[in-house]
């Protein structure tokens, strides 16, 4: 009888996944004081061993290589005991690591490869969100805002850097101009603390996501009330050059997409209702 063998290994591999999980942990007074001390014993060998091969450089013009490096750690470990706690495989990682050697190069040459193909994905999503919201709407509005003045602020410099707003903000430019769509770009003063209802200003901190009316009541999210302000700074702005001849009609979407029923009728009435409308808020 004829027997078909089926190579299950050759299966397994196709459907393996890796997956990877990350645990918070909850140190206790105690480990919390012995990681400390691991840290700092790590930081002190760093030092000596930076010291160290910059002495050798400077007496021999080399490098100094892991076999010597590991000698000396060995040394330096009798010379001084409390280097004995340090795990080895911390003391590997720190003479491998180190300025100058193989593996430290090739170790920032990987990094930089990472970075680089991080920013070519990053690049691409700009590019393609762009381009589908030129060739989606009819206008586009967003505010000046001052971003390198933005990135000073610790907190959000790196969410910020990473979000490419001011690339983002060309590609919107001039893509609008090939696409037949108007990109307006408005002062962003006061958008988050006025109402968009009523048009009163009040304080409005950055913890508060809802922004309540002091005067008429209003309640909304406090980004889309500021999209609400933006649009209409975008179409007082444009009013002069925006009329029914240069907006061009997007089937399929009518009205405002930004927050659909809740924008004022003098806002859709600015746009004829016959032009698809976004804007981008902070």
């Amino acid at each position: 009888m004829w027997k078909k063998y089926i190579n299950f290994n050759s299966i397994i591999d196709m459907v393996v996944m890796k997956t990877a999980y990350k645990y918070r942990a909850y140190p206790s007074k105690e480990q919390k004081a012995t990681l400390n001390r691991q840290m700092l014993l790590s930081k002190e060998l760093y030092n000596l061993l930076l010291e160290k091969s910059k002495a050798y450089y400077k007496e021999t013009g080399k490098t100094l290589t892991e076999y010597r490096m590991n000698v000396w750690i060995t040394q330096t470990k009798k010379e001084k005991p409390e280097f004995t706690e340090l795990h080895s495989q911390v003391l590997q990682n720190v003479s491998r690591k180190r300025k100058g050697s193989r593996n430290r190069k090739k170790a920032v040459i990987r990094f930089s490869r990472y970075s680089e193909h991080i920013a070519r994905i990053r690049q691409d999503y700009l590019h393609k969100l762009s381009y589908n919201l030129t060739h989606s709407y009819s206008l586009i509005a967003y505010e000046d805002l001052e971003i390198p003045n933005m990135v000073k602020n610790r907190r959000y410099a790196k969410s910020i850097s990473e979000s490419s707003w001011g690339n983002f903000t060309q590609m919107l430019q001039y893509k609008a101009e090939s696409a037949g769509c108007v990109a307006v770009v408005v002062n962003p003063q006061y958008t988050t603390m006025t109402c968009g209802n009523c048009g009163n200003v009040q304080k409005v901190s950055i913890s508060q996501r809802t922004f309540i009316c002091e005067k008429c009541g209003m309640r909304k999210d406090r980004d889309i009330n500021a999209s609400i302000n933006i649009l209409d700074r975008a179409l007082n702005s444009a009013s002069s050059n925006f009329d029914s001849k240069t907006v061009k009609a997007t089937e399929g979407h009518s009205g405002s997409q930004a927050c659909g029923d809740d924008v004022r009728p003098s806002a859709r009435k600015a746009v004829a209702e016959e032009a698809g409308t976004i804007w981008v808020a902070a």
